[in-house]
């Protein structure tokens, strides 16, 4: 009787376990956002993410978030915006000289 019940306590948890959405499994989206805009930075393995967030448009979707990496002296510049388009794998960083990247990111920040 022992045994059966902890072989049913085994099963349930196997079960369980199996069943449950994994914490913090990076989508897709993320990880091609990432790609592309460490793509873009002067040290790639120095790049650092946070406050990523997927939004889906008419246009297909877009990553926002800030990231930052090392500058040519070896020290990091400062968290910036950026927007990744998925339809044209375009990356957008507002410290691009380029104002028109403004509109493209009207999902992602709020003023």
């Amino acid at each position: 009787m022992v045994r059966a019940s902890a072989l049913i306590c085994i099963a349930a948890i196997c079960f369980s376990a199996q069943a449950a959405p994994r914490k913090n499994t990076p989508s897709p989206l993320f990880s091609a956002a990432k790609r592309a805009v460490t793509d873009r930075m002067r040290d790639p393995t120095s790049v650092l993410f946070k406050e990523l967030e997927a939004h889906r448009t008419p246009d297909g979707a877009k990553v926002c978030g800030l990231v930052n990496g090392k500058n040519a002296y070896g020290g990091y510049s400062g968290f910036e915006r950026f927007v990744w388009i998925q339809q044209s794998g375009e990356v957008q960083l507002s410290s691009d000289a380029d104002p028109t990247w403004l509109p493209s990111t009207k999902e992602c920040w709020h003023y």
